[in-house]
């Protein structure tokens, strides 16, 4: 079942997401994540938030267009560029910069992959984040906190889909909407 969980960012974006059945894992690769994520048609200012909850594990996928993380979505022309290239990376990198999980649930970051992805002009990019976590009190897991726009002045707006084993939902979060319910959701 937990593989089901799955099927919204599969779906969304396949084969960003690995199963290894050896561990019983998601196993997280830059490599498949770049050569499988196709840059789609994006909104400046909107990116999307998907989460698969099941039990004490969450996965989840941030995509957002560069334009909103960087100011600038072309490649990396200049020093400065490259540097805030990198600096963007390291801060997608720590999740405390995309959401607040409650403290009461002892979550902690398994893993996490960031990737900068390019059209084939190189003219149009957006950032893939991807992160595996393991909740130690999972039923107080009942919130998030979405501390993207804080970080990201440029962002405007995040779809939020969360899919749980025993329903999904679809919000819309914003700079005044930052806080998601998840209650009932496993």
């Amino acid at each position: 079942m937990y593989h089901l969980l799955f099927l919204l960012l599969l779906v969304t974006h396949p084969l960003s997401i690995v199963a290894d059945d050896k561990i019983g894992h998601t196993t997280l690769n830059n490599d498949i994540v770049a050569e499988h994520h196709h840059l789609g048609v994006h909104e400046h200012g909107r990116g999307s938030l998907n989460f698969a909850i099941e039990g004490d594990r969450i996965s989840i996928e941030l995509i957002s267009s560069a334009a909103d993380i960087l100011g600038f979505e072309h490649k990396a022309q200049t020093r400065i560029q490259t540097l805030a290239v990198d600096n963007a990376k390291m801060k997608l990198k720590d999740i405390s910069n995309i959401i607040l999980l409650p403290s009461a649930a002892s979550c902690k970051v398994d893993q996490s992959a960031v990737d900068l992805i390019y059209d084939h002009n190189a003219l149009h990019s957006e950032f893939l984040a991807i992160y595996d976590i393991t909740c130690e009190v999972p039923e107080k897991l009942v919130k998030i906190d979405i501390s993207y726009f804080e970080i990201f002045e440029d962002a405007k707006k995040l779809t939020v889909n969360v899919v749980g084993s025993k329903l999904q939902k679809k919000i819309e979060a914003n700079r005044g909407l930052t806080e998601i319910d998840l209650e009932g959701i496993s």
